[in-house]
């Protein structure tokens, strides 16, 4: 008599059946491209995060990027009306330098700023980061304007500290916003939102130089704080409030990533592209929709895990070293560069003016996109660590040229800059994204706080180091930025190639630890 199999049976059979079934071939890695295949690969990495992206992303990355746009003009103001600040209210050397005027625009902006980043950055973490950044940006344009009506040195020190501790704020709510809004092409996101750093700091030459004099540096301040107020209001009323870790859970999110590539040419440019996903891993190994890996928990930190935390990871400490030697070539340069052309080349704000207006927005701008859409592609190919590489070729690539920036006659000295800033600017969005994707949800607002308190306090007082080198030390003014400004971008180079082996080691602690939560 033949015995009937049971449903127990059955199941024993089909699961039996299952396990024995060999597991899929992983896809083909993508074939080497030509030049104009590479440059292909850029140009829609570029385009990938408008074509991709939602509305509402897309209009909250534009207000994101139009506050720091507007934080930076009323930041850099100062260097470019201090001349005739200096005469009126009778501080510094009456050139626009001197020892009042750097701890003006540097030091004491940037140890506040700094100061206040860290507290800014855990009540990102925890309350709501719109209506707190339309606070901060109401707040630093109106005292921006109401710098306007001081009549000695000390209330201006007091408003450029009002405006120092709003301004903190900007960078830490803004990048976790645009972090919960994007993980397809987030490095993108970022570059363009450090746009505004160029944007801003080319309006500041025009703002200062073809107002100050004609009807005086008040109405400079008045300018510069003024669109700020309206901005708030948008960002106030005009969007929400993103669920934090929102993009990491969101499968729609990630389209080009986890479709079913039809085709080899399919399967290629899904390769290619589709790790837009970008720093979320070093490993570049796809996330799993839905799920999220140990190091991407949502747990709350207090201040001090986060700290422990933050101090205890190697990629984290030595991309901060570098970030700060490479910060201070910005610093030095942005707050001596009218004093420079003015006083050493003796060129008229006019002239002035009709360049750098434009060419740090436009190269700068060029510099930063192209190095987040490099650094995806650089990355997919040779691993998430190799990333530095780019980070090094290019300030070593901008060193020469920087010295070019002072070395050489108008117009060259300008023109120089447009490919200067081009390869030196390809830094900001790299390492921004690579400290950001280093840490849980719920600690990013936090870890960039202090990614920028490191990097900040030690790149804006720098600019101290100008007048000892200048004078003590008998260089003049050439030589002593030729030391701080493209010395450090060669001295960062060299930082940025030490973080390969820490991100190294981090990337094999990340592949060995790769279970979801769902398992544990």
């Amino acid at each position: 008599m033949t015995e009937t199999p049971t449903c127990d049976s059955v199941d024993v059979q089909v699961d039996a059946s299952q396990r024995a079934l060999p597991p899929p071939p992983p896809p083909p890695p993508p074939q080497p491209q030509s030049a104009c295949g590479q440059l292909l690969v850029v140009v829609k990495q570029l385009t990938a995060l408008f074509h991709e992206s939602s509305a509402g992303s897309l209009y909250t990355l534009f207000l994101m990027f139009m506050a720091f746009s507007v934080s930076n003009l009323c930041m850099y103001v100062v260097p470019q009306v201090s001349q005739v600040l200096e005469q009126d209210l009778h501080f510094g050397d009456g050139q626009g330098g001197g020892v009042e005027y750097y701890v003006l625009a540097g030091s004491v902006f940037v140890v506040i700023f700094t100061i206040a980043g860290i507290p800014m950055g855990i009540l990102g973490d925890r309350y709501d980061r719109r209506r707190m950044l339309a606070v901060a940006v109401a707040s630093w344009s109106a005292i921006t304007m109401a710098s306007a009506a001081c009549q000695a040195y000390w209330q201006l020190v007091l408003c450029r500290v009002g405006v120092a501790i709003a301004m903190a704020a900007c960078a830490p709510f803004a990048a976790s916003i645009l972090a919960d809004r994007f993980v397809q092409n987030r490095s993108a996101a970022m570059s363009v939102f450090y746009w505004g750093i160029y944007f801003g700091y080319s309006a500041s030459y025009a703002v200062g130089n073809l107002l100050s004099e004609p009807i005086g540096w008040r109405w400079s301040f008045v300018v510069a704080g003024s669109p700020g107020l309206i901005l708030a209001a948008l960002i106030a009323w005009t969007i929400h409030e993103p669920v934090r870790g929102e993009a990491e859970r969101a499968p729609a999110a990630q389209p080009r990533l986890h479709r079913a590539a039809s085709s080899e040419k399919d399967q290629e440019e899904s390769a290619l592209l589709g790790n837009d996903y970008g720093y979320q891993t070093l490993s570049d190994n796809p996330p799993v929709p839905q799920q999220l890996n140990r190091g991407q928990d949502t747990g709350v930190y207090t201040v001090r895990e986060s700290l422990i935390r933050f101090c205890t990871s190697k990629p984290a400490l030595v991309l901060c070293a570098a970030g700060a030697v490479r910060n201070s070539a910005g610093y030095v340069w942005s707050f001596n560069t009218n004093l420079f052309y003015k006083n050493v080349r003796h060129l008229s704000p006019d002239q002035i003016a009709a360049w750098m207006s434009w060419t740090p927005l436009v190269s700068g701008s060029i510099g930063t996109m192209l190095g987040g859409a490099l650094a995806d592609w650089f990355g997919l190919r040779y691993g998430g660590r190799s990333r530095v590489w780019l980070l090094v070729a290019s300030q070593v690539l901008a060193t020469p040229l920087a010295a070019g920036a002072l070395w050489l006659d108008y117009p060259w000295c300008f023109v120089v800059q447009l490919p200067a800033n081009i390869f030196s600017e390809m830094w900001m969005g790299v390492t921004m994204a690579l400290v950001v994707d280093l840490f849980p949800i719920r600690m990013r607002s936090f870890a960039v706080a202090l990614y920028f308190f490191i990097i900040q306090n030690i790149g804006g007082n720098a600019t101290v180091l100008v007048d000892p080198l200048q004078y003590n030390a008998g260089l003049g003014l050439q030589d002593a930025l030729l030391v701080l400004f493209p010395g450090t971008y060669l001295l960062s180079a060299v930082l940025f190639a030490l973080a390969y082996w820490p991100l190294k080691q981090e990337d094999g602690r990340r592949q060995s630890d790769t279970r979801p939560l769902l398992s544990s």
